[in-house]
């Protein structure tokens, strides 16, 4: 059922850091998701687990590629 619905994101193993050496700080590690046509998506998570750094993230990736 999977292939018959349309896929508008995709993630795969995102990483994101920040900082660097001994002050370096993993904000999001290995995250992977689809979203589909039609569909709603959540993220969900507890305060200061790096929702809002994988939105960034996404978001830059989707606005470069669609601009």
């Amino acid at each position: 059922m999977e292939n018959e619905r349309e896929v508008l994101v995709e993630v795969n193993h995102l990483n994101v850091t920040y900082g660097s050496g001994r002050s370096t700080y993993h904000a999001v590690q290995d995250a992977s998701f689809k979203i589909y046509k039609g569909e709603t998506f959540g993220l969900v998570g507890e305060s200061g687990s790096g929702k809002r750094s994988e939105e960034r993230r996404v978001g830059k990736e989707c606005r470069s590629r669609w601009s």
